[in-house]
């Protein structure tokens, strides 16, 4: 604003005055060389005097127009923190992605064929084929599906009914992940009110393996407290984070059942093997999406029995 600065001119003398100097200095007999300098010496330091002057008023209106310090402090201070809390929100969503993909992915079983033993698939069955009238005008929704509900996980799969007065519940502990008296409901679809068992397999202790599903959210939310009325929302959230060999316990029926973890492996959301039962073994499967927060995989944790306390 103030690049440029523009010089004021010296203020002219009259000619008159100049004139009547110079006469002055005949008539006293002084040689016209010192009067000539003496009005050059004159006009010198008249001119110093203004271009002090106008540096002194250039000063004091760029004070004038300053912004005051807060001001200023705020305006400088206000982009720099809109960037660190935009990076720190993409951050927080990315790191625990990426977390998942560097440390948790690598610590996976490198071997995730199973034995060749019978299997059973649950009652799971297909969905009975449209009618051809239904096909005609399809209904488009307009909104992601619900994770929380089971039954958009395998929406090609119809979930066996069961009556949700009768089925029955139990307790499930993980300690390691400080998961304590969780609810698990045998049937039903509602996953932010408790963990699920897929009906149709087997209940804990028997031969088979309960198949637990529950939801899972970005890490940083994660909050298992039996407080938090929300628990259920992210209580599977760092099941993947899980090592071999850590404990589960299971309470049903008055017996607590002790289960190890034996292996972890993700599958395509498509794939309902993960709902197969294994009949030569007594076993745990513990299903959530991943990486956490989003629906990309199904993660899995398997674990077997090694006692039970009546």
């Amino acid at each position: 604003m103030f690049n440029k600065k523009k010089k004021k001119q010296a203020k002219p003398v009259a000619k008159a005055k100049l004139v009547e100097l110079y006469r002055q200095a005949v008539r006293s007999e002084i040689p016209l060389e010192v009067v000539d300098r003496k009005v050059n010496a004159y006009f010198t330091k008249m001119s110093s005097v203004e271009y002090v002057q106008e540096e002194v008023d250039h000063e004091q209106l760029l004070q004038s127009t300053k912004l005051p310090f807060s001001k200023r402090l705020f305006f400088t201070l206000t982009p720099l923190i809109c960037l660190i809390l935009g990076v720190t929100l993409v951050g927080s969503a990315a790191v625990p992605i990426a977390s998942y993909y560097l440390f948790t992915v690598p610590a996976f079983s490198q071997n995730n064929l199973n034995e060749v033993v019978p299997k059973i698939i649950v009652q799971a069955k297909e969905a009975p084929p449209l009618a051809s009238n239904d096909l005609e005008q399809p209904t488009i929704i307009n909104r992601e599906l619900d994770y929380t509900n089971l039954s958009n996980w395998f929406p090609t799969l119809s979930i066996p009914e069961v009556d949700e007065s009768k089925s029955p519940e139990y307790i499930i502990d993980i300690p390691s992940l400080d998961i304590q008296n969780a609810r698990v409901k045998l049937g039903g679809s509602n996953l932010d009110k408790s963990l699920i068992q897929y009906p149709g397999t087997a209940m804990p202790g028997q031969v088979g393996e309960p198949v637990i599903f529950g939801h899972s959210i970005l890490r940083q939310f994660y909050n298992p407290s039996e407080k938090n009325p929300r628990r259920y929302i992210s209580i599977f959230s760092k099941i993947m984070t899980l090592s071999k060999g850590d404990k589960i316990y299971i309470t049903f029926d008055n017996v607590k059942y002790t289960y190890v973890v034996k292996q972890k492996r993700v599958v395509k959301p498509e794939d309902t093997s993960i709902l197969e039962q294994v009949y030569n073994s007594r076993g745990l499967r513990l299903i959530t999406c991943t990486p956490e927060g989003t629906t990309l995989e199904r993660g899995i944790v398997d674990a077997e029995i090694v006692a039970n306390n009546e």
